[in-house]
């Protein structure tokens, strides 16, 4: 009888947790090999599809996935309100970056599944240009002070707008942008590891993405 991939990546999983449980003092590189194993393969089969799936066996690969991710969301929150009316206290900023990161790479992937690739990238990187704008507006008013410190923003709308059909210099200007934004932000170096992943989440990262995403559709519209 021929075992299939699922079925063998289901006892290395179980195999797994149960060394976890059994053997505690495991090295905790070894740890991290076998559950990347287990995490990467279907990574790998969404990048390489297999040929030999049918539409149920993707379909029930897609579902356990959907539910699993909202099963982990929810263990954060119960973590999350555990710590707040347990213990009395604010949750620690891993809980909100685990919480909120999977959520972000979440909504952008849907976005650019859903609706024209190239909208979109103009689109959230607009409404985040136009989200710091009006942080600005809002810590400086209408002020020279405010035009100063605006102006690179500005300036980079104007060019995208004059260049819009050129997708290449958009988003090449994006993602220098994007680039410019995480160097004057250093100052979050002084944050720990998850402040920061949750900033750089939540600041370049959409720039970098729509950047990355409209240089690829004018490398494909010149194929």
């Amino acid at each position: 009888m021929k075992l299939n991939s699922s079925f063998l990546k289901s006892i290395w999983l179980l195999l797994t947790i149960l060394l976890i449980f059994i053997g505690r003092g495991m090295p905790f590189y070894l740890l991290v090999i076998l559950l990347a194993i287990v995490i990467l393969s279907p990574i790998i089969r969404e990048i390489i599809p297999k040929t030999d799936l049918d539409e149920r066996q993707v379909y029930i690969s897609h579902l356990s996935s959907h539910v699993a991710f909202y099963v982990f969301l929810a263990l954060v929150i119960l973590v999350m309100l555990h710590d707040y009316i347990g213990k009395g206290k604010n949750p620690a900023s891993e809980w909100y970056a685990l919480l909120l990161i999977p959520l972000i790479i979440k909504f952008t992937i849907s976005l650019y599944q859903n609706y024209d690739p190239v909208k979109v990238a103009f689109r959230m990187a607009y409404g985040w240009l136009g989200v710091w704008t009006l942080f600005v507006l809002l810590s400086h008013g209408f002020s020279v002070v405010a035009l100063i410190e605006d102006a690179p923003f500005l300036i980079t709308v104007i060019v995208v707008v004059l260049l819009r059909k050129n997708y290449l210099i958009s988003g090449l200007l994006f993602i220098l942008f994007s680039v410019g934004l995480t160097i004057f932000f250093h100052g979050w170096l002084r944050f720990d590891l998850y402040v920061r992943l949750l900033m750089y989440s939540l600041v370049p990262l959409p720039l970098l993405i729509s950047g990355g995403v409209l240089m690829y559709q004018q490398i494909r519209k010149e194929e």
